[in-house]
């Protein structure tokens, strides 16, 4: 998984086409970074596990006070994160 950090946008970009592992230090930044806002980008990514789920999970909960944005979800991971409770986050389609 790639981190960046670009005009106070933290970007997380997960590995196509599964994302099934993740660096735990990859999901803290945020207790540590002043991010305005944090970017979950899955381009290419079909699938990700439970334990990837948890993460973000974890992540959009301690970040409350600042806008996570889901990005580039094709449908077969669109269908899975609405089955997973992120209707709220994912961009209409």
């Amino acid at each position: 998984m790639e981190v960046s950090f670009e005009d106070q946008i933290a970007t997380l970009r997960f590995p196509a086409p599964a994302a099934f592992e993740i660096d735990e230090e990859a999901f803290d930044f945020p207790e540590t970074h002043s991010a305005a806002k944090v970017v979950l980008d899955f381009t290419g990514v079909k699938i990700v596990s439970s334990l990837v789920i948890s993460k973000i999970i974890n992540l959009v909960e301690r970040n409350r006070h600042r806008p996570v944005e889901f990005q580039n979800i094709g449908p077969e991971l669109r269908n899975l994160l609405r089955r997973a409770g992120f209707n709220q986050w994912l961009p209409r389609s």
